[in-house]
């Protein structure tokens, strides 16, 4: 009976094992793990036919310091959420690694070369290379002081904003009238978005 129990726990732990996938979270351009990256765990809900199922939040673990973390294979999708990385949001599960990109910061010298009518807002959108993460910023033209997020801009104005760090960064902007209609714009720019620091680029709309 002794011996029996070690083998019948030695199938048991092998059978948890082939029931679990294993993911590694790093970060992109270095391959570094994140650790304490929360992995949000999705399992199939309602079918009503091919490709329109619903998804239900069945739970979350948490990578190690390695960036290593298992969970039950029965999971279909997951979300992954680090501090100073953008959001992977309920992505079809795959083996492997999963990259995460890091938050960078622009400062950004937008100059108002236009005469746009009241209502407009100008959006500027930062599409990383990598993962295809973007980051969008929105504000009013400004034919004067206009008050957004706490601090003026003006027709001539600079403030800091989120883009895609670690890595090239294709920005466009678009100027849209208060019916969403694009009435102005530019691009397409390249800058790289530093892992650290702050890169500056300057705009006219």
């Amino acid at each position: 009976c002794y011996y029996a129990g070690i083998v019948c726990l030695l199938i048991s732990c092998k059978k948890t094992e082939t029931n679990l996938t294993t993911i590694t979270v790093v970060e992109f351009g270095t391959n570094k793990p994140v650790p304490n990256a929360i992995v949000d765990l999705y399992k199939v809900g309602n079918c009503s036919g091919w490709f329109s199922c619903t998804f239900y939040k069945s739970g979350e673990v948490m990578t190690n310091e390695n960036g290593i973390v298992a969970f039950s294979n029965e999971v279909s999708r997951i979300g992954i959420r680090a501090s100073g990385y953008f959001e992977v949001r309920e992505s079809y599960l795959i083996d492997g690694n999963f990259q995460l990109d890091i938050v960078g910061k622009v400062k950004l010298h937008c100059i108002n070369a236009g005469n746009y009518p009241d209502g407009s807002k100008v959006s500027i959108s930062f599409n990383g290379n990598n993962n295809g993460n973007w980051y969008k910023t929105e504000f009013s033209p400004a034919q004067y002081n206009y008050y957004f997020f706490g601090f003026v801009v003006n027709k001539d104005s600079t403030f800091v904003t989120d883009a895609v760090g670690g890595q090239m960064n294709t920005i466009d902007w678009s100027v849209l009238d208060n019916v969403g209609t694009v009435i102005g714009g530019g691009g397409p720019l390249q800058i790289f978005i530093p892992r650290t620091g702050i890169a500056e680029l300057e705009i006219k709309y």
